[in-house]
């Protein structure tokens, strides 16, 4: 529910404001404009680190290049030579990979309230929600405990009471909230959609005919729906037991409650479009690469 899971620039408009002033009025009016967007900046950038987007960013390029490497076994008949692991590192960059995240959020926050978002976020409940699942992400790198974890989450669905199926109830909650399944399910398949793009832009073979349109495309693509839907359930319920089990019965219904709230939903759904646009973006980048390489191979 936090980063970990994904703005008008009002300084400027101030400036514009000092320049084309003609009287101390408008002056004036201009200062106390720049004030309350250097406020903003404050808050959002309290807000950013609260949510801790550059431990996310970390994790999140450790996972790419693992990703990387996994689209190069699959896809290229040498798999993930030196040269391809030189250019996905040049890809997978983490200074670029925070400004596309930051950009996206600031824009979609642009005219929210941060002080409710900053507020819950730097009490001990945010804080503890966001280390724990920066934690869990992190165990995540390892197939082992994902796959645990996995197991783990089955098994509590058999169950009918006990911590276990207490913790999967109120993990469900915490999904529901944040609508979490159908959100990322539209986001993994658009990014599977930027994938091929960039795939067959490159040159590469894609999961249609050359002459193929946009429509094929989105069919081939959709066609896995169900799969990823079911997928991506599993995911985010195993995740999110394992991260949220150490919170506190308090703890987790405070946690529901404010992504339930206004504030939650807007910061909700502003996380999901900051990281999707890093996402679609790496993704179909990562395409291009591929296709190129494939396209390049010798016959």
């Amino acid at each position: 529910m936090s980063a970990i899971n994904c703005q008008m620039n009002l300084s400027g408009r101030a400036a514009h404001l000092c320049r084309i002033a003609a009287c101390a009025a408008l002056v004036l009016v201009a200062g106390t404009g720049s004030a309350i967007a250097q406020d903003r900046t404050a808050d959002f950038e309290a807000l950013t680190d609260a949510l801790h987007i550059t431990d996310t960013i970390a994790i999140m390029h450790e996972e790419g290049l693992v990703y990387a490497d996994q689209v190069a076994a699959a896809m290229l008949e040498e798999g993930a030579t030196d040269g391809w692991q030189r250019q996905i590192a040049q890809l997978y960059d983490k200074n670029r990979m925070e400004q596309l995240v930051l950009q996206g959020l600031e824009r979609a926050l642009n005219g929210a309230d941060l002080a409710p978002m900053l507020t819950f976020y730097a009490s001990e409940t945010g804080q503890r929600a966001v280390t724990l699942e920066m934690a869990a992400r992190r165990a995540f790198l390892d197939p082992g405990t994902e796959q645990a974890a996995r197991a783990a989450a089955t098994e509590a669905a058999t169950l009918t009471d006990g911590p276990q199926a207490a913790l999967l109830k109120r993990t469900r909650r915490l999904i529901e909230s944040g609508d979490l399944i159908e959100r990322n399910v539209t986001a993994s398949l658009n990014a599977d959609m930027m994938f091929w793009r960039g795939v067959m832009d490159s040159g590469g073979p894609g999961p249609v005919a050359d002459e193929g349109d946009e429509a094929d495309l989105v069919d081939a693509v959709t066609a896995t729906l169900e799969e990823t839907r079911r997928e991506t359930e599993e995911w985010m319920t195993a995740f999110l037991m394992v991260a949220c089990g150490p919170l506190t019965s308090e703890q987790m219904d405070k946690y529901t409650t404010f992504f339930e709230t206004r504030d939650g939903r807007v910061l909700n759904a502003a996380l999901f479009e900051g990281f999707n646009a890093m996402y679609d973006q790496l993704a179909y980048l990562l395409g291009r690469t591929a296709g190129t390489w494939m396209s390049s191979a010798p016959l």
